[in-house]
């Protein structure tokens, strides 16, 4: 499909705290904020994260501990994170918003679609929304 990309998951980020996390999104493009918002929360690989990188429409009234606990963010679980695949499919893009289907795909678990939507505050790109994409398996 063109405008797909396909890329190892654990290739993109070399975050490894939230401080890195911090660090990285700051200057981040929006595939790169959302490669980080995967990494960290969606995979569970370091939840408390994800906080750093959401609107506050999209944290409502949750907590950082909230999202360090894992159920924050609409995850896709598994126990091979680090052989996780994405494939990005780009559908809005504009000067403060984008937003793409991401389909994850891991060894030991079916393809799972999101739907990501990320917008521009304050010179940066923060993650507005995220959750199953619609109509797809």
């Amino acid at each position: 499909m063109p405008g797909c990309s396909r890329l190892p998951v654990s290739a993109a980020s070399s975050a490894t705290s939230c401080a890195g996390v911090r660090t990285e999104a700051r200057t981040g493009t929006p595939e790169e904020v959302a490669i980080l918002f995967i990494t960290s929360g969606v995979l569970r690989q370091n939840p408390a994260c994800a906080y750093d990188l959401v609107t506050g429409g999209m944290r409502k009234s949750r907590t950082r501990a909230a999202f360090a606990s894992g159920k924050a963010v609409t995850p896709y679980v598994t126990r091979k994170p680090k052989q996780v695949t994405l494939e990005l499919t780009p559908r809005v893009r504009l000067s403060n918003q984008v937003g793409s289907w991401i389909t994850l795909d891991a060894p030991d678990r079916k393809a799972r679609t999101f739907e990501i939507v990320l917008l521009k505050r304050d010179g940066r790109w923060l993650v507005d929304y995220w959750a199953y994409a619609v109509g797809f398996g």
